[in-house]
């Protein structure tokens, strides 16, 4: 998993700029407005991002994800994934498949710290295949990294606990911004390789 760089994040939420757009963020370089939403959100991750759909997933299967291998639990982190995938053994390939899906769901996309508790529809979801391959994760990422970058962006303290997908945040900037490249913000630099733009 790539590491955050902090250094680059916070040098970014420092440029934000005030926009009437509704879930847009905005960040002034030298007087030019650049914003990003959702759209650039999507076309960085490659997620899905359609509107949420309604769902209509019956009662909670006996064989499914929780009731295997969280059982009674209904407070679960993401340490507990940790701790239950390693405690694997004898258990059917499709669980230990869905389980590696809920821990970078919830470790990439919907990161979190470890001691918080994550949405038990998530696991839900899991157990219909069809349902999460379908399932706009694109979207709910981007609300949640939303919410954190604004939240962030009133602190006087620099990011530390990070939520959501904010990474999206610094490959775009880095792409669409190309003077940061010579600027020192602790992130990296660019490589062009046959015409393919590579951050390292």
């Amino acid at each position: 998993m790539a590491k955050i760089p902090t250094k680059f994040l916070n040098f970014l939420l420092r440029k934000q700029s005030h926009t009437k757009k509704t879930n847009v963020l905005a960040f002034n370089f030298n007087g030019h407005i650049v914003e990003f939403g959702l759209k650039e959100f999507c076309f960085v991750t490659g997620l899905k991002c359609r509107k949420f759909p309604e769902l209509n997933l019956g009662e909670r299967k006996e064989n499914g994800l929780k009731n295997v291998l969280f059982h009674h639990d209904d407070f679960i982190t993401r340490r507990d994934i940790e701790r239950t995938f390693k405690a694997l053994r004898n258990k059917k390939d499709s669980l230990k498949q869905k389980l590696v899906n809920l821990y970078i769901l919830e470790s990439v996309f919907d990161s979190k710290q470890q001691h918080n508790h994550i949405n038990l529809q998530h696991l839900d979801i899991l157990d219909h295949e069809e349902t999460f391959k379908d399932y706009p994760w694109g979207r709910l990422s981007y609300i949640i990294t939303y919410q954190f970058l604004k939240k962030a962006s009133y602190s006087d303290k620099n990011v530390v606990d990070l939520q959501g997908f904010p990474l999206a945040l610094v490959y775009w900037a880095f792409e669409t911004i190309p003077r940061l490249s010579n600027l020192d913000v602790g992130f990296g630099r660019k490589l062009e390789i046959e015409g393919l733009a590579i951050v390292i």
